[in-house]
Formats: structure tokens, sequence, C-alpha cells
């Protein structure tokens, strides 16, 4: 009987045993059932980790900005410019290498990050074609690849299908050909920045683009014999920047300007070939704080409704053909911080309104036919800090006394009368005895 309760007793322990292990064995099994289904070992964030090494095995990085990618760190969503989702743990939704000295091509492996919405690469050293298959992100949003070096002349990558979901796309590279006309399809663009490239030809009607805000296609070799292309972005509802400049644009400016969306403020188409009159519309852009029309064709009056904008702070119309009288609208303009009407064939007296250009540290009117008195106005606007010219006209009369007294030439002001400007009968005051009068230059960037 002993025996029996001795095998019995032995029996109970085994179990008891048994038991107590799998009772401190449970947590440790609950903990590795949770991180078998953690999304950090799930298959998919395994394919962003090994696109991100295959990132960096690819590319060569010798200011050591990828020295955080490798294998051995825990968790690669705390590796240099890398930006994970909130939302999808561990899955990498921006790539932010911009200005870190990366040399080579774009690798491949990039496609592989599927839930990409941000990829920041530009002042690097990379060069050649931009992957194709980049176009299969369809969760991009924002592409900088500026400064990148396509050394495939002529040849921009298809990214078109994805184009239509970017939001800003600024590219400043060296992209030539013409601007491909499958853009117009890119229906959800919001910053189209081509500027700074060699493309040349044609632009296409772009008013499809009904969520663009900024278009930039300046500094390329781009051909308008009219402005009929460009009319279409009358379409363009958000279009607040507008930046032509140095192309080979030619033809009238039509009183379609006038047109253009009311949230319209930077019209930059400086540096073309516009010619014919100044549409008397665009005083309808009522919000503009910058027009930069300078170095064109451009003939006839400034018309009075320049007045209307009131928001205006940068305006040159510097170097054209214009002619006629500065109206006295001009004085309309408070808010005004730069003003070049230098080098046209403007003529009659400057108008005593320009007092009401409060905020005008920097005025040229250089080299055009203006005469009569220069008005004491003028001298009363201390703000004027950066510069006055008034070199190469015909004015007559004396300088006024004000200026003896003014302000704001004993500070920074640089004043330029030139040789031509004042008849040898003038009297200048005692204070403008040996004063510099270097001219001011009229170009702007």
């Amino acid at each position: 009987m002993a025996g029996l309760l001795r095998n019995l007793h032995q029996h109970f322990s085994v179990i008891v045993h048994v038991f107590l292990m799998l009772l401190f064995a449970l947590p440790s099994l609950t903990v590795c059932a949770i991180n078998i289904n953690n999304p950090s070992f799930t298959k998919k964030s395994f394919v962003d980790r090994q696109a991100l090494l295959s990132f960096k095995s690819q590319i060569d990085d010798p200011l050591g900005a990828l020295a955080t990618w490798h294998n051995d760190s825990a968790n690669f969503c705390n590796w240099q410019g890398i930006t994970c989702s909130k939302k999808h743990a561990n899955r990498v939704i921006a790539l932010d290498l911009h200005s870190k000295g990366l040399v080579g091509q774009i690798p491949l492996s990039i496609a592989n990050l599927s839930f990409l919405t941000t990829i920041h690469l530009s002042d690097n050293h990379l060069h050649s074609a931009i992957p194709y298959e980049i176009g299969g992100l369809n969760r991009l949003r924002k592409l900088n690849l500026s400064s990148y070096s396509l050394v495939a002349a002529g040849k921009m990558v298809p990214l078109f299908a994805i184009a239509r979901y970017l939001k800003p796309w600024a590219w400043a590279n060296r992209f030539e050909g013409p601007i491909p006309a499958s853009l117009v399809n890119a229906s959800s663009l919001e910053v189209l920045d081509l500027g700074v490239n060699s493309f040349h030809g044609l632009v296409p009607k772009l008013g499809t683009l009904a969520m663009l805000k900024e278009l930039d296609i300046g500094m390329n070799h781009l051909e308008e014999q009219d402005w009929s292309s460009l009319s279409s972005l009358t379409n363009c509802s958000n279009l607040a920047k507008l930046i032509l400049d140095d192309n080979k644009f030619k033809g009238s400016l039509p009183e379609s300007v006038g047109n253009f969306t009311i949230n319209m403020n930077w019209l930059w188409l400086s540096k073309n070939n516009f010619s014919g009159i100044i549409p008397s519309s665009i005083g309808n852009l009522k919000n503009l704080t910058l027009l930069y029309a300078y170095q064109n064709q451009l003939t006839g009056s400034i018309p009075s409704t320049i007045g209307n904008l009131h928001k205006l702070g940068s305006l040159s119309l510097a170097r054209n053909k214009l002619t006629g009288v500065i109206p006295n609208s001009i004085g309309n303009l408070h808010q005004v911080e730069e003003l070049y009407l230098d080098n046209n064939e403007l003529e009659g007296q400057i108008p005593s309104t320009l007092e009401g250009c409060k905020n005008l540290p920097i005025l040229n009117l250089s080299s055009n036919c203006l005469n009569g008195n220069i008005p004491a106005e003028l001298f009363r606007l201390s703000s004027l800090s950066r510069g006055l010219d008034l070199s190469h006209n015909l004015f007559s009369g004396s300088i006024p006394s004000q200026v003896g007294t003014w302000e704001s030439y004993q500070s920074w002001a640089v004043i330029s009368f030139g040789k031509p400007t004042i008849r040898k009968s003038s009297i200048f005051p005692r204070t403008m005895c040996a004063f510099a009068i270097p001219a001011i230059g009229s170009e702007l960037p």
C-alpha cells in the first residue's frame, strides 16, 4: 500500500512540475506569437528593409550619410533620411537624402518602396536615366530631383503616369527636347517647375491642369509665335505664379492676360520678344505682387490701370520701347518696393503722385526722354534708401532744394542725375557737392 502511494505521489509531482513549466512558459509563448504577427516582421516590411539595403549597396556614399543603414540596426525607420507611416507600421513613406553627396544612378530598388509619398534627392551627384519603375509608385505626391544630371540627352522618362497624382514637381535639371504633351493629363498637378533646362519648341496647352498653382518654365529655349497656347492657362483657376522668363516667346500680349485667375500674384515675362502694347486688362490682376516684363519689345504707353495693382511690390518694365507719359496712377502703388522704368522712350514730367509710393526704396527712370522740372515731391520719399537714378533724360530747371536735406541719400542711397540730365543753368545745392553719382543698374534676377 505504501508503495502504491509513493508511485501516485511521484506521478502527481511530475504532473504539477509540467503544469508549472507550462504556466511560466505561457507569457513567452504569447510574446512570440505577438512578435510573429507584428508588422515589423511581416513580409511586406521586410521588402522595404531589403529595398533600402539594396539602395545603399548600389550607390556611392563618400560622406557616410547612409552609415546607419545596416543589417544590425534594429529598426530601419530610425535610419537617416527615412520616415515611416504611423498608420501602416514600418512602411517607408518618405526618402529624404537631399544634399548628402550621393554619387551614381538612382537604384531600381527604390521602386519597391510602394508606400512612398515623398522622394527628395536634390543637390546630389546623381546622373543617368531616372528609373522608369518609379512610375509604379502610385502614392507618390512629392518628387524633387533638382540638379539631377540627365546624361541621356533629350530623353525625359515618362513619369507622367504618376504625374496626375503628384503635387510639387521640381526639376531644374538638364532636360532637352520638347515639353511632353502628355503633361496635359496630369490633372492633379499643383506645382510644375521645369525651369533652368534646355526645353525647346512649343508649350503644350496646359489649361487642363485644373489644380495647377505654380508654373515655372523660365530659362529654357521655348518658342511661341503668339499667345495662343499660353491663353489656355486662363482656365487654371488656382494659378498663382506664372514664370516664363528668358525664352524665345514672341507676339503681342492679348487682353485675355487680364482673364487670369484673381489668385495670380507672380507674372514674370522678362527677357523674351513680346511686342505690342501692355493690355489695359492687366489691371484686373489685383493680387499681383510681382510684375516683371523687362527686356522685351513692348511699345505704346503704360496703361493707367497699372494703378489698380495695389498689392504690387515689384514692377519692372525696363528695356522696352514704351512711349508716352508715366501715368499719375503710378502713385497708387503704395506697396511697391522696386520700380524700374528705365531704358524706354518715356516722355513728359515725372508725376508728382510718386510721392504716394511710401514704401519705395529704389527708383530707376534713367535713359528715357523725361523732361521738365524734377518734382520736389520725389525727395519727400524717405523710403528711397537704396537708390534713385534719373540719368540720361532731358530735365530742365534746378534740382529741388529739398535734396540737400534729404535723409535717405545721407545713409544708403545712390543718386544719379548723369551728365545729360540737368542744364548748365541748374543750381546744385551746396550739400550735393562732390556727391558720387554712379548709375543704378536695371538688371534683375
